[in-house]
């Protein structure tokens, strides 16, 4: 349950997670008139050194130089939201999260820090995040599960539905319009359903808007609480590539806001009043799928 003592707690990660270092000169861009599409970034464990390389960019085109720290303490945020669900999961489970969030559960979000390494043009930003992680060597003695574009924890097996579902973020989605609702498994699946992808779902999910009618919730209190503060009310959507602005209006953050408090009384406690008259589609399951 998300409350003010857990967002303080939160405030108080980041503090001390987020560490803006200074960029080395050679790997800064050369034009400094040039605005970065991204940014490498390294997670490191301060009691043994280890460390995991990543990669983040910004959509916002039209900010002559978008501020670093916004584009690399949203990245941060998404790190702290992950070991908060982390610490959640039974033993069994953690061993199915990505190395470094399972390191992280296992040596304490205080003992790592997050901080930039180089900045990127679009073109160079695959080939950048791939040179540290071979110049580190993270993926033999760091977190890195990753060669070259393939998650190594997928390699040579086949996911089973349990796999599938504890990699996967459950979600509720809802039509107003056509008074329905539905519980999916999976993004993936929800996409299935809707004749769309995955990425439309997950892009509809996080800007807070509908796509075709269907209003798309987490089931997990903080991811969905996330969305409604970072995304909605706080207006962190930037920029579309081709210029258009992506905020909420105050009318739209109104609704939004209620309908996430009814979403939010259904989900953790089934009662709202809003959907006493909506028909509840039979669940979007994996264990389903041929």
């Amino acid at each position: 349950m998300i409350t003010p003592e857990l967002l303080k707690r939160n405030k108080r990660i980041m503090s001390s997670f987020l560490i803006i270092k200074p960029i080395a000169l050679e790997y800064q861009l050369l034009n400094p008139y040039e605005v970065p599409y991204g940014y490498i970034y390294c997670v490191e464990n301060k009691l043994n050194q280890k460390k995991y390389i990543g990669s983040t960019h910004s959509n916002w085109n039209d900010i002559q130089k978008p501020d670093p720290i916004n584009i690399l303490r949203k990245r941060a945020s998404q790190y702290i939201y992950e070991y908060n669900s982390g610490i959640e999961r039974s033993e069994s489970t953690r061993k199915l999260l990505r190395p470094i969030i399972r390191a992280m559960v296992e040596d304490g979000i205080e003992n790592f820090m997050f901080y930039p390494l180089a900045e990127t043009q679009e073109y160079t930003h695959i080939k950048a995040e791939n040179y540290f992680i071979d110049k580190l060597d993270t993926i033999t003695n760091g977190y890195n599960a990753r060669a070259k574009g393939v998650w190594g924890n997928s390699i040579g097996r086949t996911l089973t539905i349990q796999d599938k579902i504890l990699r996967s973020d459950k979600v509720l989605a809802i039509n107003l319009n056509q008074k329905k609702l539905v519980f999916a498994d999976s993004m993936k699946l929800l996409g299935d359903f809707l004749g769309t992808s995955k990425d439309i779902i997950k892009n509809n999910n996080r800007s807070g808007r509908s796509h075709m009618g269907w209003f798309i919730f987490y089931i997990n209190r903080e991811k969905r609480f996330y969305v409604l503060d970072h995304f909605v009310i706080n207006d962190n959507l930037g920029i579309q590539k081709r210029g258009n602005p992506r905020y909420h209006s105050e009318s739209s953050k109104k609704f939004y806001s209620e309908l996430y408090d009814s979403v939010s009384s259904y989900i953790d406690r089934s009662k709202s009043e809003l959907f006493t008259d909506f028909t509840v589609l039979d669940p979007l399951l994996y264990e389903n799928v041929k």
